[in-house]
């Protein structure tokens, strides 16, 4: 028996030492379910012998008097040790190396005359000769196969028997009288031809298939110990003895007692979520059913500068966020590749814009006035208001080179406009240098000539859904077309009920292509679980400015200008606005139409902002012809990020659309 187990042991031990190392174990984890993660054991089963074979006896050389054997049945036992290892969810690899008892007893009987009569019956008496063949066959094999789960604990197995081993090959053979009663052979006994031996060239090297079912059992709360009642069928593919028809099939019932090495911890908690699209219709209502129009214009587009910058607490450093150069890159700086930038990618170059300016003209002057929050460490503390100048002046001049004689330097507490000095944000919007110039040039908006999309439905709404029942750590919602990410929305925790795509705000965001608009969402919980909602699709449209000419479509400019720098809780129009004014009424003629839109910042009462907006857009609307429509929104919607204090200021601004039919 030592023998045997060796055996078992080294036939089994490459494996496991393969499995500790192989990559396509992809499904260890920490987890409570046992049937993702190795495991080692060992089984027991009773067998069904099989035995399939023609006229066997005389083709073993086992002498007898009978013409052969055929099929026959036995029993025994196989017992081994076993290695599972997991390949994917609820499939296993695993091998089985074991000790088999193959053996039977085949019987053959043969009716005969027995040369005796019956004077009773006046006929010859019957008889019946017993030839019986009794095997033992005992193999090691090994069994590879995988298991498959399919029903909670309940597996299919399926593989392959190798045997490999002859332990032993021994037979036991014998001739007996059944009838008559009475009666000996020539050798006055009622047995003959007794013989045993070997079984002579009887192969140690044997192929076949096996499948079986399995249910597995816990045995403990942790499921490190598992306990399976089986059942395997094992059918030979190769006879045991060459060039005769002799195969060993077995039916094989037992268990399998198993080990599984892991610390189970806590279960995992239920993830699952959703996330579903709407389009924001013109009645303000949404809708799932919609298609993105994207629609080109010809436009003319001004974007305001704002020349203030904004400071840490405290600091007279000039915030990183704003881009800054080298003196050896500003000779590349081109205005105009600006135009391609959104409105706070654009003002955060504002530094580089007036000293790309202030060298285009040369006869400009700016005045830089550094200011504080009068508040805290910063009150009535105007070196640092000076010193805030001085880093703006010292950028341009030395990164520039723009003379100081041309730069006029100031300081003060609060600035002459100050924001809101009872709002936190109103105090971080006070710590800022502002610049203004002799030269309108310096500080004019940029302009551009350029193709504006637009898009139908505006705004797009996503609604997600989860449940989390170790609660959320991040969320990210992902939009792409033809495989590029084109938008993401994330953050820690939960997510909103509604998370809005507002194209407007972001027109880079807006799709290129006729090409499905694919999105959907990633959620991590607090125990390291990852969920991928299933990706869905919004179709896209696009209507080009060629396609509408090619098929006579009537078509319209679009220009759009926005107005900012309004003072603090006020709607009267700046110097700076009137001349900007002026510029959209040169370009206005008989047929355009005018649309007015007014917008604040989160700072105070949403019915109060929404009201000043309301005012400021009326204001404007008072000064130009053709106005179509004129709405205040208020804070409800807010076009930058207000956790900054400029993304604030570009949100206290009047937008001004000005729509003219193409003339054909």
């Amino acid at each position: 028996m030592k023998k045997i187990i060796l055996i078992i042991c080294i036939a089994i031990f490459p494996l496991s030492i393969f499995a500790q190392f192989s990559p396509i174990v992809t499904n260890q984890g920490n987890d409570a379910d046992p049937y993702t993660h190795s495991r080692y054991g060992v089984w027991l089963h009773y067998n069904i012998n099989f035995h399939r074979a023609d006229y066997l006896a005389q083709e073993i050389k086992v002498e007898s008097c009978c013409d052969g054997f055929e099929n026959a049945n036995g029993s025994g036992f196989s017992f081994g040790l076993l290695y599972e290892m997991p390949l994917v969810t609820d499939l296993l690899l695993g091998i089985r190396a074991g000790y088999f008892m193959n053996g039977a007893k085949l019987v053959a009987k043969e009716p005969i005359t027995s040369g005796l009569y019956d004077y009773d019956h006046d006929t010859w008496i019957d008889g019946l000769f017993e030839h019986s063949l009794d095997l033992t066959i005992n193999q090691i094999a090994l069994e590879p196969m995988v298991n498959y789960r399919f029903w909670d604990q309940l597996a299919i197995h399926g593989g392959f028997h190798f045997s490999f081993a002859n332990l032993s090959k021994e037979y036991s053979h014998k001739e007996k009288i059944l009838k008559p009663a009475t009666g000996v052979f020539e050798t006055g006994t009622r047995e003959r031809l007794l013989s045993k031996g070997d079984i002579q060239d009887i192969s140690g090297i044997g192929f076949g298939l096996i499948a079986g079912l399995s249910y597995e059992f816990a045995l403990d709360r942790n499921k490190n110990f598992l306990l399976a009642p089986e059942i395997f069928y094992h059918y030979s593919l190769t006879t045991q003895v060459p060039d005769v028809n002799w195969n060993i099939d077995n039916l094989r019932m037992g268990l399998a007692f198993k080990y599984c090495p892991f610390s189970p911890g806590k279960s995992k908690s239920i993830l699952k979520g959703d996330i579903k699209a709407s389009g924001l219709l013109p009645d303000g209502s949404l809708s799932e059913s919609i298609v993105l129009k994207v629609e080109e214009f010809e436009s003319t587009r001004m974007r305001p500068l704002l020349t203030y910058i904004f400071f840490d607490e405290n600091s007279d450093k000039i915030p990183e966020r704003y881009e800054s150069l080298t003196a050896e890159q500003t000779s590349r700086f081109n205005i105009d590749k600006l135009h391609g930038y959104g409105v706070i990618e654009t003002y955060r170059n504002i530094l580089n814009i007036i000293g790309k300016r202030m060298l285009e003209h040369p006869e400009a002057k700016i005045a830089i006035e550094g200011c504080n929050s009068n508040q805290g460490a910063e009150k009535n503390n105007l070196t640092l208001s000076k010193n805030r100048a001085v880093a703006v002046r010292d950028y341009l001049q030395n990164v520039w080179g723009i003379p100081a004689d041309r730069m006029l330097l100031s300081e003060r507490n609060l600035p002459v406009e100050p924001s809101n000095v009872n709002d936190p944000d109103g105090i971080v919007e006070n710590r800022r240098v502002e610049i203004t110039s002799n030269l309108m040039d310096i500080i004019a908006p940029i302009i551009t000539k350029d193709t504006l999309r637009l898009v139908n439905p505006p705004k797009v709404v996503f609604n997600p859904s989860y449940r989390s029942d170790a609660g959320l750590v991040n969320w990210l919602i992902n939009a792409e077309q033809d495989g590029k990410t084109i938008q993401t929305f994330d953050g820690a925790g939960s997510p909103p009920e509604q998370i809005e795509w507002t194209f407007r705000r972001e027109p880079n965001s807006i799709p290129k292509k006729d090409a499905m608009l694919k999105y959907n969402m990633i959620l991590l919980d607090a125990e390291n679980q990852t969920l991928t909602t299933d990706t869905k699709s919004l179709p896209v449209e696009q209507i080009t400015i060629s396609q509408k000419r090619r098929n006579r479509v009537a078509d319209k400019y679009i220009d759009e200008y926005s107005l900012i720098l309004f003072e603090f809780d006020k709607s009267k129009l700046s110097y700076y606005n009137t001349q900007i004014i002026d510029l959209i009424k040169s370009k206005m003629t008989l047929q355009s139409e005018v649309f007015i839109s007014g917008h604040t910042d989160r700072i105070g009462n949403a019915d109060y902002n929404k009201r000043l907006s309301a005012e400021r857009a009326g204001v404007v609307a008072k000064s130009l012809p053709q106005v179509k429509n004129s709405t205040g929104f208020g804070s409800e919607e807010q076009l930058f990020d207000n956790n900054y204090p400029e993304g604030r200021f570009y949100c206290r601004r009047v937008d001004i659309r000005v729509e003219t039919p193409v003339e054909r």
